[in-house]
């Protein structure tokens, strides 16, 4: 469906950055690539809780992680980069209008004040991006925000291992770029803290919704299933009764532990196929689901 948002208030660079970032629950993922081809791919753990009790700021460890990853990916052909944010740490969101503001600048305000009352962070120190929906009706805006300090302190550990963080997005929002274009699709994609749901009809975003989860589902794969698929059926019904759309399929991406578990139990509970999220044959995506979207798009 093409890659939907923009960076974070920057400027993607022309060519395409050949390195590709994404940071995911406990890891920073990299990846070299030639157009949609990988070339190189390589993974480093970042610090965080143990056992459930706080612990250190994965991003304190994210500049020494990017360092030794470089390592792998070589050679390096520029130091360009493209960095994907966590979900945890971003905000995608659907705003539709009754008509678009016709200026950019109109549509960017609208869409700010309508992030206002819903960020976990002072709207004022948000770094948002948006974009229209080609063809949608009603008119919509898929739009993604993030805290400007927690973007900033991600491109100063990038600049630290020499590299230039010229385009910063989010990576629920990249992952829709591997959603299939035709018919139905609901797009649940697992991180540690929550889950984002996105249904996409015939290439368009139609809902996008992030729920919170408990941190200690971590360790119970069984209740986390259980508390999926409570959200998972209003989430269908919802979209039968106000979008007049059925899904025809579930596409899975996220967490590990609860993937297979999930890919076994969803099928009969849910009517449709239910598949993890991939690219061309590519085995099943887990938290490198941003880092191939935004390849792929």
């Amino acid at each position: 469906m093409g890659f939907l948002l923009k960076a974070l208030d920057r400027l993607l660079p022309d060519p395409p950055p050949p390195l590709v970032f994404e940071i995911g629950d406990g890891a920073v993922l990299g990846a070299r690539r030639s157009g949609r081809t990988v070339l190189a791919r390589a993974e480093r753990e970042l610090p965080g809780p143990v056992n459930g009790e706080p612990g250190a700021d994965p991003l304190d460890g994210l500049g020494e992680a990017v360092l030794s990853l470089l390592g792998e990916l070589e050679p390096l052909p520029s130091p360009h980069a493209a960095v994907l944010l966590p979900d945890d740490q971003t905000r995608l969101a659907l705003f539709e209008f009754d008509k678009l503001p016709r200026k950019t600048n109109d549509l960017r305000h609208s869409v700010e004040r309508r992030f206002l009352n819903s960020l976990p962070f002072e709207s004022q120190i948000a770094r948002i991006a948006f974009r229209a929906q080609d063809g949608a009706n009603p008119p919509s805006v898929l739009a993604t925000a993030a805290s400007a300090p927690y973007v900033r302190r991600c491109e100063e550990a990038f600049e630290q291992a020499g590299l230039i963080p010229g385009y910063v997005g989010a990576a629920s929002a990249a992952a829709l770029s591997l959603v299939e274009d035709e018919g139905t699709t609901l797009l649940l994609k697992l991180a540690r803290e929550s889950m984002t749901m996105a249904a996409i009809d015939d290439g368009t975003a139609r809902l996008v919704r992030r729920i919170a989860l408990p941190a200690d589902l971590a360790t119970d794969t069984e209740r986390a299933l259980r508390d999926i698929l409570a959200d998972l059926f209003p989430t269908l019904a919802y979209m039968e009764e106000n979008l007049g759309t059925v899904a025809s399929r579930l596409r899975l991406a996220g967490r590990r532990e609860l993937l297979r578990m999930a890919l076994d139990v969803l099928p009969s509970e849910l009517g449709f196929p239910v598949l993890p999220l991939r690219q061309g044959e590519r085995s099943p995506l887990t938290c490198d689901a941003g880092m191939l979207g935004y390849i792929h798009a």
